[in-house]
């Protein structure tokens, strides 16, 4: 047989299979601190929709405080939670993602185990845990959104605020249910309160072991000047007027957690659960 005739190997036969699938190349793409923030917001959202779950119907029956008195109230944490973000991602870049993580995280496990704590009539207790758990939400929400800006190419950014959105309504969905599966009892809603405890304990250790600072924080910055670098956004009119639409949105929505959770249980349409 001539040489030119011997058949030849076809080196790259397999190479199909050895080749990894698209959708390992898409989510793969992604570096490590991505996946490690969006484990954060996972388990947060898991401790904080967990909480809302059983909060109002706690809040009203076993502790006994007045329905208007927990309207008014939650309408505070609600202004702590989108109002503080505006000030917190300017500081984290004075003193770095990872300080102010760990801020954030801390104050969030010292409000809800605070939450596990409050007794029947004790309403000044309640106001200093949902203190703890408003600042800590909000100092959390603008560094995990900067942090994916950071850590992910332009090309690549929808994708990722995408699989960021999964993960929050991955952990509004499966966490709540869960809880309620289990703690069904109301005399049981003291533990879910230490479940949200767990959850941002949980997010410390990776914090403490696998978060770095994406971008390196700037001492030399001049508080004055870190809460400065946020004005050009307000001086937008029209991104402030859709700050204002977003805004409305999320505070009707949220005060469902005041009031629906006791229409469900007290007109019969649901279980406790």
């Amino acid at each position: 047989m001539a040489k030119d005739d011997e058949p030849k190997v076809i080196e790259d036969a397999d190479s199909s299979e050895q080749e990894p699938g698209k959708l390992t190349q898409l989510f793969g793409s992604f570096k490590k601190l991505f996946w490690v923030v969006n484990a954060f917001e996972l388990f947060e959202r898991g401790a904080y929709y967990g909480t809302m779950a059983v909060l109002a119907v706690h809040v009203v029956l076993n502790l006994g405080i007045a329905r208007a008195a927990w309207g008014a109230f939650y309408s505070f944490l609600i202004i702590l939670l989108y109002f503080l973000p505006l000030f917190a991602a300017a500081l984290a870049d004075k003193f770095g993602y990872k300080r102010m993580l760990i801020i954030a995280f801390s104050s969030m496990a010292i409000g809800y185990t605070t939450l596990t704590l409050v007794q029947p009539g004790q309403f000044s207790l309640l106001v200093v845990a949902f203190l703890f758990v408003g600042v800590g939400a909000g100092m959390f929400k603008p560094i995990i959104s900067a942090s994916i800006a950071h850590v992910t190419p332009e090309e690549k950014r929808n994708l990722a605020y995408s699989i960021y959105y999964w993960m929050i309504n991955l952990g509004a969905m499966v966490f709540p249910f869960t809880i309620g599966v289990m703690f069904a009892d109301t005399a049981l809603y003291y533990y879910v309160f230490l479940v949200s405890t767990g959850l941002i304990a949980t997010n410390l250790v990776i914090l403490f072991f696998l978060f770095t600072n994406p971008v390196q924080p700037m001492p030399e910055l001049k508080v004055s000047q870190a809460l400065q670098r946020i004005v050009p956004a307000l001086r937008d009119k029209w991104f402030v007027t859709l700050l204002v639409i977003y805004a409305g949105f999320w505070f009707m929505f949220a005060y469902n957690h005041t009031f629906l959770p006791l229409m469900m249980v007290e007109f019969g349409r649901m279980p406790l659960w």
